[in-house]
């Protein structure tokens, strides 16, 4: 079920999940655990749709997102090899589609981290 949902965000959660998701995994649908960990939603006659989301960690996970020191005792900073959500949806590849610029883009950070073994990372 959350692959269904990363499909469902939309923009660089919607592109890196579908590197790895097989097509059958978009006829799954709200799990037993929607009431815990999924989100509601309202119309507009009071009735109430609940769909599975994905957490912050799933989120982070799917993003590539790891811990970083920064030399100041133990605090640490956030990095990610691809940009979390929040950084994405702030950009000005993020049209509200995937466009041909999302798909350039994406393939040459894609290309980099496959040849030289590192990407570009994002705080």
């Amino acid at each position: 079920p959350h692959a269904l949902v990363a499909l469902l965000r939309g923009g660089i959660v919607w592109r890196l999940a579908m590197q790895s998701i097989s097509q059958d995994a978009v006829l799954v649908g709200p799990t037993d655990e929607v009431f815990t960990h999924g989100q509601a939603f309202q119309t507009s006659d009071g009735t109430y749709w609940w769909d599975d989301d994905l957490s912050e960690d799933e989120l982070n996970l799917i993003c590539g997102v790891y811990k970083v020191f920064t030399g100041y005792g133990q605090q640490a900073a956030d990095m990610s090899w691809w940009p979390k959500p929040v950084i994405w949806q702030r950009g000005n590849l993020d049209v509200g589609y995937w466009s041909h610029a999302c798909e350039e883009w994406f393939n040459k950070i894609a290309h980099l981290c496959n040849t030289v073994g590192h990407c570009s990372t994002y705080q």
